[in-house]
């Protein structure tokens, strides 16, 4: 699945049958069709900030459904971030490369080319139309969904596919944020984080406990095993 809308201004309006050739319209009119799954998983997290009346309207997104969505999952250093055309040279990619540092799924080569539909190329700030940005030298651990026909591919469910990896004289650690840290406990189970908990009775865990980092071997054996 892939995440992106392209389109051109005609005339003070944005444009969707002014945009050039066939593939990329096709290309983009598919990835308003696909991003679906992934605007229901931003509801679900509006649903967690305003209300559990509104959670509970959707499913909740788990782990083992992110690796289930992705097509490639891995740790990787950015190498080179940069500004590219399309193969039809009808849109700007904003394109991201990855040295791999390690491979959890569907990875098999040392280098990894991130393409996404870009707004803003034209002058001069780039800016990834699934709001997923990076910057060279940065280590991540990344779930990206397959690429299309065009080579666009996407984090899945936005900024929840990206996850910072730290490092400090202890360690190699991936740091999650709140929003994936609730995914975490609900994914892992009280019994899988008990053993890293630093505060609060083990005995009542809530996903507010669970720690910011987990150790980066941990975690990459629990996704290849599965997750849930």
């Amino acid at each position: 699945m892939v995440v992106g809308v392209g389109v051109t201004k005609q005339k003070g309006r944005f444009d969707l049958n002014n945009m050039g050739g066939s593939a990329m319209k096709t290309e983009i009119i598919n990835n308003l069709k696909k991003g679906f799954l992934t605007w229901s998983a931003g509801l679900l997290f509006f649903g967690m900030l305003f209300g559990v009346g509104e959670a509970r309207m959707i499913r909740p997104l788990s782990m083992g459904q992110m690796l289930s969505a992705a097509d490639r999952v891995f740790v990787g250093v950015v190498e080179r971030v940069g500004v590219e055309k399309s193969q039809q040279g009808e849109a700007s990619l904003s394109v991201t490369y990855f040295r791999v540092i390690l491979p959890i799924k569907g990875v098999v080569t040392k280098e990894v080319r991130l393409a996404q539909i870009t707004f803003g190329a034209g002058f001069g700030q780039a800016v990834p139309a699934s709001g997923v940005g990076f910057k060279k030298g940065e280590e991540v651990l990344l779930f990206l969904h397959g690429e299309s026909a065009a080579g666009l591919s996407s984090p899945v469910a936005f900024g929840l596919g990206k996850m910072a990896v730290v490092k400090d004289k202890t360690g190699t650690y991936v740091q999650f944020t709140s929003e994936q840290r609730q995914i975490l406990f609900r994914s892992m189970g009280p019994s899988a984080i008990k053993p890293f908990l630093t505060q609060g009775d083990s005995g009542n865990i809530s996903s507010v406990m669970v720690p910011k980092v987990l150790p980066l071997n941990v975690f990459s054996d629990w996704l290849k095993g599965g997750a849930q």
